[in-house]
Order: structure tokens, then sequence, then C-alpha cells
């Protein structure tokens, strides 16, 4: 379900989103283990983050 949620806002954002420069992508390993921190200004933060990230990580979300 993951995978089909984020393919589906992935669409969205193509279609509907604002072009976006991402810098520094070629840094962030394809496996493995990564910690992601962002600063959080909406509820969209997290699939925003989720969109960026190499294609099919998998994130678990840690919020307070």
């Amino acid at each position: 379900m993951y995978h089909v949620t984020l393919a589906l806002f992935r669409a969205y954002v193509l279609l509907f989103g604002k072009k976006r420069t991402i810098f520094g992508r070629q840094n962030v390993p394809d496996n493995g283990p990564l910690i992601v921190v962002s600063n959080h200004i909406s509820n969209w933060d997290p699939w925003v983050v989720s969109d960026l990230l190499p294609f099919p990580r998998v994130i678990h979300w840690l919020a307070k």
C-alpha cells in the first residue's frame, strides 16, 4: 500500500506540482540505513521527503 500511495503522490506532483531542483541526491545511498532530518513546516512534509528519496525505499517515520 505504501508504494501505491507514494506512486500516486509522485504522479500528482508531476502533473500539478512546482518544478523543483534537488541538490546532492547522488550522495544518498540506494540501499542500507539512512537517517533523514528535515524541518517540519506542513503536513505534506513526509510525502515530499519520501518523493525526493530514491525509489523504492520504504520510510519509517518517527514523530513526537
